[in-house]
Parts: C-alpha cells; sequence; structure tokens
C-alpha cells in the first residue's frame, strides 16, 4: 500500500493499460489513497481514456456479449461508484476543468455566443476579452465529466467500431444506455421527497453572482412565439428564481448541471447540418432523457424544496429544442425497423401524463379509456405543433412503407392507439379551430385563399439595442399563458416556423384541408389496399393447409416428417394479426377525424368492388413514352411487394439459418456442430450412398440433405462479390431440435412407460415408426420412378 501512496501518479498512469476488470479494481483502490494533487492532474487524461479511443467500451459491451466486463463497467460508473467519488473528491478545492468550445455541438456553440444562455452557464464560460467571444467552459470535475458523457453518446461510433453499428442495430442496452437512465434517475428525481444522494456533497466553484458581459446581438430571430410576448419577463423570473434559491442552491447545483447539460448537448443536435445520423442507440437514450424530463416537471406542483423552481424550467427547456429535433430526425432516418424507435421517442415526447408520480407507483390508468388530465391541456396547447406537424410530414413517408409486414404495421398500431386517446384529438381541433378563427379575424381577405397560416412577414429583425438575453433560452415555443382560454386571447401573432414558415391545421374546415384530406384519403385507400391484400394471404394459406392434410400420408408427410408446418401455421397467424391491427387502425383514425365509424365489411366490400373496377394495365406491354413521369405505384403497392416478397428465396446454405421460433437455440447449434463433424468425417461414404439407384439409394434421398448449390456474398477484397458453390449430399439433424419433435419423443417416454413399463420401449416403437413410414414413401417412390 505504501507503493501506491508514494507513487500514485505513476500508478495512476499504468493502469490504464490493465486489462478492463483489473483496471476498474485497481483504479477503484487509487481513487479512494490517492493525493489531490495527483487526482488532479490525472483526472483529464483518465476522461479522456474513458471517452476517447479506443475508451472503455461503454457504448459497446452489453451484458449480453460480455457479462463480467458489464458488470465491472457499470459499477465503476455508477453515481455512487469510485467515478463519482473521484469528482466529489475533487469538489473540495477550488479546482477547474477547460473544455474548449470547439469541442460542443454546433447549436450550442452559437447559443453561447449569440448571448442567449441561461444564468447557468453565467459562471462556467470564459470569454476571450478581444474577440468578445466566448473561449471555453471552466468547469468543476462533477459537470466536466457530465459534459463529457453527454457529448460520448453523440460521436458516430460505428466509425471507429463496426462491430458497435451491430450492437446498436439489434437495440441491445449498452452499459451507456443504463448508467444514463441511473445519472437521470438519481439527479432528476421524480419524488420530491428524494434527496440526490450523497447529500453532503457541496460545490465550492460555482460563484453566486453571473458574469457581465456586453450586448451581444442575436443571430436568428425568436420562434414560435407572439410579438407582444417580451423576452425579458424571462429574464426577471430567472434572476427571481436565482436569487430566492440562492441559499439553498448547495442542495440542487447537481440537478441544475445534470438538466442543463443534457438537454443543451443532446436536444441541439443538428441533424440538417451534419451528414451521419446519430445511432439508434443515442435515440434510446434521448427517450429516457425525455421520460425522466416528464416525470421530473410532473411533480412541481407537490414540491415545496428549493427544487421547484428547476421542475418549472424543465420542460420549457425541452420544448424550445424538442420540435426541430424531432422533425430532423423523423424527415431523415430510414424506413426500416430502426424508425419504431425514432417513433417512440416522439410518442414519448407528446404524452406526459404518462410520466407522474402516481404512474411510478403503480396506480395506473386505463390506455384509452381516462380522459388526459386538465393540467396536461397547456401543455398540448403550446406543443400542437408537435402533434399535428410531425403527423403530417409522416402521411408521405407511411406511403412507402408495406403495411403487410408486422414489423410496420406495429408502427400504425402504436401512432393509432396514441392519437385515439379520449380526449387528446378533441383539443387539437380545437387548437386548429381556434387558430383558424383568429386568422380570419386577422386576414379577412386571404382567409379563404390559403390552405395554411403564415404570419412570418409581421416580425421585425431584433433591434441591436436591445437587451442582453441572459435568460433561459425558452422563450422559442414557450408562451405565458396559464390556461387555454387566455392561450388563445394573448396570441394575436402566431407563426408556427416550418421549412416554409407556415403552420398546416390538421383539423378545420374542409375548405382549409383540401391538401391534407387528400392526403388521408390515400392513406385510408393504402390501408384498405393492405388489408385487402392480408386477406387474400389469409385465404391462399387456409387453402393451403387444407390441401396439405389430403389422405393420411399427407397428413404423416406434412405433421410427422417436415419441419415447414410450424412456420406455415406462424405465417397464417402473423397474417391474422395483420388484418386485425389494420382494422383496429381503420377504426381509430376514422373516430381521430370525426369521420363516420364505418361499417368495415361494407365499406371494404365497396372498396374491393372499385379495385375490381379499375383495370389495370400490364407494365410489360405499358407504353412509358407517352408518360411524362415514372409511375412507381404499381411497383411499391402492397400487392406488389407481397408478389416480390413470395418470390424471394433464400440462396445460401439453410443449415446456417438463424434459430426459429420453434426451435431450441442450443439444440440447433449443437446439432449443427455435429452434422458438420459427421460429413466432414463420412462426406465420400455419403455421397456414395446417396448415389446409389437401387432402393437403399431412394431411402437416403429421404434421410439425406440433397445436393443444391448455393449463393453467398464474399466481402473479404473490400467489394460484394456474389460467388456460387456446390454443396455435396450430407447429414442434416436440425430437425431433431424443434419443440415438436423434443414433445414427441418426451411423449413416447411416457407411453412406454405406461404401456409396457419401460420409458425405452415407447422410444424405440416411435423410431420403429419413423423407419416404417420413410421406407414405405421411399419404397413407393422408387416403384413409381422404376
Amino acid at each position: 500500500m505504501t507503493y501506491y501512496l508514494e507513487n500514485s501518479s505513476l500508478c495512476l498512469n499504468e493502469c490504464l493499460n490493465y486489462p478492463l476488470s483489473t483496471r476498474c479494481a485497481e483504479m477503484a483502490r487509487l481513487i479512494d489513497c490517492g493525493s489531490i494533487k495527483d487526482l488532479h492532474d490525472f483526472f483529464p487524461v483518465l476522461v479522456k481514456s474513458i471517452f476517447g479511443y479506443p475508451g472503455w467500451g461503454l457504448r459497446t459491451i452489453t451484458r449480453e456479449t460480455a457479462p463480467m466486463e458489464f458488470e465491472y463497467v457499470y459499477s465503476f460508473f455508477v453515481p455512487l461508484g469510485p467515478m463519482f467519488r473521484l469528482c466529489y473528491r475533487l469538489l473540495s478545492e477550488p479546482i477547474k476543468f477547460d473544455v474548449p468550445i470547439e469541442s460542443l455541438p454546433p447549436k450550442t456553440i452559437q447559443m453561447l455566443n449569440n448571448g442567449r444562455y441561461s444564468v447557468f452557464y453565467s459562471d462556467i464560460l470564459n470569454i476571450d476579452p478581444y474577440r468578445r467571444q466566448v473561449a471555453s467552459l471552466q468547469l468543476n470535475a462533477f459537470d466536466y465529466f457530465i459534459l463529457h458523457f453527454t457529448l460520448h453518446g453523440m460521436s458516430p461510433l460505428h466509425k471507429q467500431f463496426p462491430a458497435a453499428l451491430t450492437v446498436h442495430n439489434d437495440h441491445l442496452k449498452t452499459v451507456y444506455y443504463f448508467l444514463t437512465a441511473d445519472y437521470l434517475c438519481t439527479f432528476l428525481p421524480t419524488d420530491p421527497n428524494t434527496e440526490v444522494q450523497p447529500s453532503n456533497v457541496y460545490c465550492s466553484v460555482k460563484s453566486a453572482a453571473p458574469v457581465p458581459m456586453s450586448p451581444i446581438v442575436p443571430m436568428r430571430r425568436t420562434k414560435y412565439l407572439s410579438r407582444n410576448v417580451i423576452s425579458h419577463s424571462f429574464t426577471s423570473n430567472a434572476t427571481n428564481i436565482r436569487t430566492s434559491a440562492e441559499p439553498s442552491r448547495s442542495s440542487y447545483w447537481r440537478t441544475e448541471s445534470v438538466l442543463h447539460l443534457f438537454i443543451d448537448t443532446w436536444l441541439r443536435y443538428d441533424v440538417d447540418g451534419i451528414a451521419d445520423l446519430p445511432s439508434s442507440e443515442f435515440i434510446q437514450v434521448v427517450r429516457v432523457l425525455v421520460k425522466q424530463l416528464h416525470s421530473f416537471a410532473n411533480s412541481s406542483e407537490i414540491d415545496v424544496t428549493p427544487m421547484a423552481s428547476l421542475r418549472s424550467l424543465a420542460q420549457p427547456m425541452m420544448n424550445a429544442q424538442m420540435n426541430n429535433f424531432l422533425r430532423g430526425i423523423i424527415q431523415r432516418w430510414p424506413l426500416d425497423s430502426s424508425f419504431l424507435v425514432v417513433l417512440e421517442l416522439w410518442l414519448s415526447y407528446i404524452q406526459p401524463w404518462r410520466y407522474t408520480l402516481n404512474r411510478q407507483h403503480g396506480i395506473d390508468d386505463v390506455q384509452n379509456q381516462i380522459a388526459i388530465p386538465q393540467k396536461f391541456e397547456k401543455f398540448i396547447m403550446e406543443n400542437a405543433a408537435s402533434y399535428t406537424q410531425i403527423f403530417i410530414q409522416l402521411l408521405p413517408r407511411f406511403e412507402r412503407l408495406d403495411f403487410t409486414s408486422p414489423k410496420n404495421v406495429t408502427i400504425l398500431y402504436r401512432l393509432a392507439r396514441v392519437f385515439n386517446q379520449s380526449n387528446l384529438s378533441q383539443l387539437l381541433r380545437m387548437h386548429d379551430r381556434r387558430l383558424l378563427s383568429e386568422h380570419l379575424t386577422l386576414s379577412p381577405n386571404k382567409s379563404n385563399l390559403l390552405p395554411n397560416i403564415s404570419s412570418n412577414s409581421n416580425h421585425s429583425p431584433p433591434s441591436p439595442s436591445s437587451p442582453q438575453r441572459t435568460s433561459l433560452d425558452v422563450t422559442d415555443s414557450f408562451d405565458s399563458a396559464t390556461n387555454s382560454t387566455a392561450y388563445f386571447s394573448q396570441r394575436t401573432d402566431i407563426n408556427y416556423m416550418h421549412e416554409d414558415d407556415t403552420y398546416i391545421c390538421l383539423f378545420g374546415s374542409t375548405e382549409r384541408q383540401r391538401i391534407i384530406i387528400s392526403k388521408l384519403e390515400q392513406f385510408k385507400s393504402k390501408l384498405y389496399e393492405s388489408y385487402d391484400c392480408a386477406n387474400q394471404l389469409i385465404n391462399q394459406l387456409e387453402v393451403s393447409v387444407q390441401k396439405r392434410y389430403n389422405g393420411f400420408l399427407g397428413y404423416i408427410k406434412w405433421y410427422l416428417i417436415n419441419d415447414e408446418e410450424t412456420e406455415h401455421n406462424q405465417s397464417l397467424n402473423d397474417a391474422r394479426k395483420i388484418a386485425e391491427v389494420l382494422e383496429f387502425v381503420i377504426r381509430s383514425f376514422a373516430m381521430v377525424f370525426e369521420e363516420e365509424i364505418p361499417n368495415f365489411l361494407a365499406e371494404f366490400a365497396e372498396f374491393q368492388q372499385r379495385s375490381r373496377e379499375q383495370i389495370v394495365p400490364n407494365p410489360l406491354f405499358e407504353d412509358t413514352s407517352i408518360s411524362d413521369s415514372l409511375n412507381m405505384s404499381q411497383y411499391t403497392s402492397p400487392a406488389a411487394m407481397i408478389r416480390r416478397i413470395r418470390k424471394v428465396q433464400f440462396t445460401g446454405d439453410p443449415l446456417t439459418l438463424p434459430a426459429r421460433s420453434s426451435e431450441i437455440e442450443f439444440l440447433v447449434r449443437f446439432f449443427y456442430k455435429l452434422s458438420c463433424r459427421l460429413n466432414e468425417t463420412y462426406a465420400v461414404e455419403i455421397e456414395q450412398l446417396y448415389r446409389r439407384p437401387d432402393l437403399v439409394g431412394q431411402i437416403a434421398h429421404r434421410v439425406l440433405e440433397s445436393p443444391r448449390i448455393v449463393q453467398t456474398f464474399e466481402k473479404s477484397h473490400g467489394s460484394s462479390e456474389l460467388v456460387e458453390r456446390r454443396l455435396r449430399p450430407r447429414v442434416n439433424l436440425r430437425g431433431l431440435a424443434s419443440y415438436r419433435t423434443v414433445i414427441i419423443i418426451a411423449l413416447s417416454f411416457c407411453v412406454g412407460k405406461l404401456l409396457f413399463g419401460g420409458s425405452f420401449f415407447g422410444f424405440f416403437l416411435l423410431i420403429l415408426f419413423k423407419i416404417t413410414i420413410t421406407f414405405l414413401l421411399a419404397s413407393y417412390e422408387f416403384v413409381f420412378k422404376s
């Protein structure tokens, strides 16, 4: 131990080269016994090692892939673990660490340079006196670690570690995901009676007074704001909060840091300005942030502690950034299975009533049964664009989806459930109709010409002499209205900023909804067409099932010998579920848009009749020269997609297919290895047996895997090249790994025990029955061919 005390600086640097498990254990020991001076010098090196290259694997290690490494790393970084003990030890001295402003996200840099930041940043900014711009942030150890932790989640890790892309696409929970949840739940507690642990941590670095700065003219005008709402009202509120809560600031300064650093780093992600999209894991952790911010803010009414001021500001801070963040992500995200992660983020944001203290304690409401509480009506009114405009944005994207796919239908189902909640559509409809009435009052001459609302022309640029904004930057979407009535009466000049600076009403009069009605009708037609295709597939599968059971030998062949029956039944069940979900979606949207709830069978029959009357020419003989544009509807319709899917066949080695839901995974691996060993050892004998022209050869045809040519993509040379190779006849024992086979074997033992007094008698009869059936079928085919 003396060696560690006298040479702690040297040992700390050497510890970074240890294996991960040893590194965490030794580092924890050195943190507790090292000197403050050595720990201060080593701290930036440690943070760079954790979040740099190659790093400590926070975003690549999962409990499924590396359980031991997961436990070591997770235990080191938990809120009461060694890393935070190091941060708290360094807080005992007035030590600051510099973070260059260039390492922050572009929009965060813009916010700081424009002077549009909250009081939180006033005592941590290092301003260059010559350029009059922010040069760096001077942070204490806790803030320094939290900031680098948030920046680590935004880095395109798949470029450095290709294996990370597989981990994130498989939606496996990494160490980073669990630590994010722990940090947010610890430092943004939902229950007002919960103290941030440890409770005896005080910061001597935070100063009480903000640093004076000269006014800096903002580069962009405010959005989502009425002209008569003045920004200094927020300044006064923030100043009052700061001065009144300052004596007790030591009890919540960590909450303030986590709140600002997470929101201003993650939610200011420049989706349009950065070429690389974030990983799906980043979307998942942002969703954790959104859910915890809702939970943290929803307890403000029952909080009497100094933290109540932060709770009241949490949602406005989030609202100021979420709409642009969500719209950019949804616009650029690919339409694959990972799109559900983005959709879940949006749905979590627009449902704050799901994240309250009562729900977390188990007092839950019944989905779609109880009306949305009145206290959340203000949130819905102020953030109506996040409901309606993103829904409109999704409509053209949904036109490119195949709604006969279970994953795509799941997306529709989640969307329909949310918008079909009791009074959500009524609140949004009230918002749009009052907005339309206000626009009619303000612009009576133009009201009959515009299908949308635009009022950006009335905004004047900010004056250079305007006072500096040191208040919280929430005026982009936060209104000072206290209830829904005051909200509409005070908003005399609305500017819901879009790409074209317009707000399109989702609900309203027919004259103003031509574009939306047209899109909704196309969307509804595609739902009906998908429902029709699903029913056709159900009919085909049911007819196929009936054909398979023709005769006794047919029943034995398809049920006792072939494993395809389970897959066939699974496909039939999936098709039935798809049809049920599509019917639910159609009925739900009919209720949302106040259409008459359709007599589904009658309306669907009418749709089928119209479809039969429309004669579609054969695209092979269609003269495309007379068309000005390429019509892709015949290739992207659900029916065309189903036809193409049915033609898709697996051209690789069938033995290498992943384990199906009807198979036992470890038995699949075991029998695969056993089959490979037998095929390697007896390759010549197996092929000679398969080539025999007699009855034995015919039996071998039924028992062995037939030879085939497989196609695979070779990527070892940096490009994909289709390679063919021939597979010999071989043994395939994979059929023994199915649940059905295991159950039949178990039942044979039970029958043998009950009828003959010995378990193996039943198993012997099963084997004899299998051999007899195989011999009879082989003899029949041999005689027929002869």
